[in-house]
């Protein structure tokens, strides 16, 4: 026990400085997961927002359960027709969840019948 409270009192600086070191490196692993989580963040609602541009313009219009229907005139790029066509999905996305939960919403009020009828 005296060897061990000996080698804490000559290596304390290094002590120090290791602990200290790792505390940092956790501080920086931390913030990157933060920065990576909120860059992610950003990416979701600039699509989202690239969908709703699109919808609303006009250039890509979606008629749920039917068809989507994209400009393709001759100054739109292919890369703005593929924008349009994953506006065209994520409406489809939307619209199918939707009537998922409403078909959910409808089987839960209908009337139960009883096996005595």
């Amino acid at each position: 026990m005296k060897k061990f409270i000996e080698w804490i009192k000559t290596n304390t600086s290094t002590i120090i400085v290791t602990g200290l070191g790792a505390v940092f490196i956790y501080s920086q692993f931390n913030a990157a997961v933060k920065i990576d989580t909120h860059l992610r963040e950003l990416k979701a609602q600039a699509e989202d927002a690239q969908t709703a541009l699109a919808l609303s313009s006009g250039q890509a219009v979606y008629m749920a359960g039917a068809s989507c229907t994209i400009k393709t005139t001759p100054d739109i790029t292919v890369a703005q027709v593929e924008r349009f066509a994953k506006a065209c999905s994520k409406a489809h996305a939307q619209y199918l969840e939707d009537s998922a939960s409403h078909r959910v919403e409808v089987k839960e009020e209908e009337p139960q019948q009883s096996v005595a009828e």
